[in-house]
């Protein structure tokens, strides 16, 4: 369900927003999202300590119920014909003739699936280095999941606030090469004091090139196939969960610490490949007209 949602506001943005402020309002998407990793697990253990798990819960399905009155109100701008639905492999069939068409689309799902890969690794080995290396307890794990989730929703809130910029594909390679620099900047702080500020850059610098990127695949995609393509970047996104498995294997046959820089510096490599090998992708640009 949760997957369904999320193909579906991210297909239909591109007809309810004018092109021109479309990486913003992609941004404030993700704003809303990031700001809700930082500010709900506090309201939810509040309702929880007072009220217990029926009123959370009951909490969460009104905020459901408001979200269905909001959608309501779309009135999006590009309608389509319904046509006969020809089947899933039909389907599949469209999408990778619009992939294999289409370069700058097909990088930037591969930098998607990397990315998460380090995401993943990254977000599901935070509980071993706070307790191994900077030896705090939950108060400490929290504040490291806290600064990663502040970045990302100041790093969303920036996009939002400037529009975003024009030349796209240099961003997204400057932004990608600054995530996985930081990821192993912070693989290698001994402590809070550093770790925290870390934490704080690569939430931001990554909540950025998933704004960006996702923006790229709106302006890139016909309309008629949008949900489809955005289907197949939700997919890519998979590789967050296999980030957790490729990180746990890595620290151990390594250590915690060499785990997240083999991650991170295969991502690194990757972007440096692109960004030499493709003219294409580092001309890319999100014109507002």
């Amino acid at each position: 369900a949760l997957a369904v949602d999320w193909i579906s506001r991210l297909s239909l943005l591109p007809d309810v927003v004018p092109k021109g402020i479309l990486v913003r309002a992609v941004s404030i998407d993700q704003s809303a999202f990031n700001g809700a990793r930082v500010i709900a697990p506090i309201i939810g253990g509040f309702i929880l300590a007072i009220s217990g798990p029926t009123a959370a819960y009951g909490v969460i399905v009104g905020l459901f119920g408001l979200v269905l009155m909001a959608y309501r109100t779309f009135r999006p701008h590009t309608q389509l014909q319904p046509v006969a639905h020809r089947g899933i492999v039909e389907d599949l069939k469209d999408v990778g003739r619009v992939l294999a068409s289409n370069l700058i689309l097909r990088l930037n799902l591969m930098f998607t699936a990397v990315n998460a890969l380090v995401l993943g690794g990254l977000i599901f080995i935070i509980p071993a280095f706070a307790k191994d290396v900077y030896e705090t307890g939950e108060t400490g794990l929290g504040y490291l999941f806290s600064a990663v989730g502040l970045g990302a929703l100041v790093g969303a809130l920036t996009m939002s606030w400037t529009g975003g910029v024009k030349r796209a594909g240099p961003a997204l390679l400057v932004t990608d090469v600054l995530f996985g620099a930081f990821v192993v900047a912070w693989a290698f702080s001994s402590t809070m004091a550093l770790a925290l500020p870390i934490a704080f850059l690569l939430g931001y610098f990554n909540a950025v090139h998933i704004a960006l990127g996702i923006a790229v695949i709106q302006v890139n995609v016909p309309a008629a196939v949008r949900g489809r393509v955005i289907g197949a970047y939700e997919l890519a996104w998979s590789a967050f969960p296999l980030g957790g498995l490729v990180s746990g294997s890595l620290a151990a046959a390594f250590n915690l610490r060499y785990s997240l820089t083999i991650l991170a510096c295969g991502l690194v490599v990757f972007t440096v490949v692109v960004m030499l090998l493709s003219s294409q992708f580092r001309q890319l640009r999100i014109d507002s007209s």
